[in-house]
């Protein structure tokens, strides 16, 4: 029986999720399917639209068997950094035979771009360095790397938001020298940036988003459970004041605070408008993506710093959310894995090491900060107890 891992978010699940989902199951009937899942914030520096364990239990009613949380720390960083430490969490299982991702091209398509991309690695990082050195964003620099070099014909592939995750997921099994084996599937919505409505039940995650914001009608695009649990709404603007009560009245340093670069803060400081989209909006440049202020703004509210990034090299702890009984067989299987600490509950955390408590204090501020309005939630985190599906009667 095959075991294949999903890296994703689910802000919301949608039916593009279970199109992939049903996609592995008709490639791979008897296969488990793995997810590692960002929690209370996603890789764009947003909270999730949902708490994390209603994504978590509405992922194993729709096919998942079993869902793990990604460490907070790692879905606030750009996508080299996530794709990389998520391998790298999924390459410590031991037990992972593929890993399935989206992309927006044809598979053999994507495949030639990539190794094609690969063969000239080394130039195109040296001259993405000259042109981030001069004042330029990381994507902007990559594409005029790749123009420089001649290649800008891929950038129509490579720049794809989709598409930069999966080269990365590519890159990390490369490094890692992990066998875990790529499975991509041609993804068939609209997009990671579409926002366009239209009459087909496949949206991006962007689209059903702007629209739970409007109070649209999202039955369409997503399954029964999405649409069931849709409330107790978060947004970044939920954090401005916050925000700015830290880095102003108390000035706060940031120094230390991963994504931090000299005069980051004050941008957003001077530039502070109602709220942190209005802020954003007016902050961002061509150095300077809407992403990573945003990601950049929560690290601060977080407090997480460039020394707590390194800790992720030694990163051991897996925190189950929810599961069924086939994730259940997998979890008393990882029990025997001696490179990873399982924490079944987030106040049992006395078996791991210092550096690991430190990671999962991380998720536990995440999640307290996802919920600042809901304060009733704060004793989930401490409290839940994974969800378990039985299968056996189903």
């Amino acid at each position: 029986m095959k075991n294949i891992a999903i890296i994703c978010e689910y802000n919301p699940m949608h039916n593009g999720h279970i199109h992939q989902i049903k996609t592995i199951k008709k490639e791979y009937p008897e296969s488990n399917i793995i997810i590692l899942m960002s929690g209370s914030f996603v890789q764009r520096g947003e909270p999730s639209i949902l708490d994390k364990f209603k994504k978590a239990n509405i992922a194993i009613e729709n096919g998942v068997d079993l869902v793990l949380e990604m460490p907070a720390i790692i879905s606030l960083q750009s996508a080299n950094y996530f794709s990389y430490y998520s391998v790298k969490i999924l390459d410590k299982l031991k037990n992972i035979d593929f890993i399935s991702f989206g992309i927006e091209n044809e598979p053999s398509e994507f495949a030639e771009t990539f190794n094609l991309l690969n063969q000239n690695k080394e130039k195109i990082n040296l001259i993405q360095k000259k042109y981030i050195e001069q004042g330029n964003s990381f994507k902007k620099s990559y594409s005029m790397a790749l123009k420089e070099l001649k290649l800008q014909t891929l950038e129509d592939i490579i720049l794809k938001p989709n598409n930069t995750l999966a080269f990365q997921y590519l890159n990390a099994t490369s490094s890692l020298k992990s066998k875990i084996k790529p499975l991509m599937i041609k993804r068939i919505d609209g997009g990671y940036h579409s926002s366009t409505l239209d009459e087909y039940e496949f949206q991006s995650a962007t689209t059903i988003r702007q629209m739970i914001f409007d109070n649209k009608d999202i039955r369409k695009y997503v399954p029964h459970s999405t649409n069931q649990l849709i409330n107790d709404i978060v947004r970044l603007d939920d954090f401005s004041q916050l925000f700015i009560y830290k880095a102003k009245i108390l000035g706060m340093d940031a120094q230390n605070i991963a994504g931090y670069e000299n005069g980051i803060l004050n941008l957003l400081i001077n530039n502070f408008e109602e709220n942190l989209t209005k802020t954003v909006e007016k902050s961002h440049n061509k150095r300077y993506s809407k992403s990573r202020l945003k990601r950049f703004i929560i690290n601060y509210l977080l407090n997480i710093t460039n020394d707590d990034i390194k800790l992720l090299d030694d990163i051991t702890y897996i925190r189950p959310l929810s599961f069924n009984e086939n994730g259940r067989n997998i979890i008393n299987e990882l029990k025997s894995n001696k490179e990873i600490d399982l924490v079944m509950k987030i106040s049992n955390d006395k078996e791991l090491n210092e550096q690991n408590k430190r990671l999962l204090e991380i998720d536990k501020m995440a999640y307290q900060l996802r919920n600042i309005n809901f304060t009733e939630k704060y004793s989930l985190d401490y409290t839940n107890k994974p969800y378990i599906k039985n299968t056996l009667f189903e």
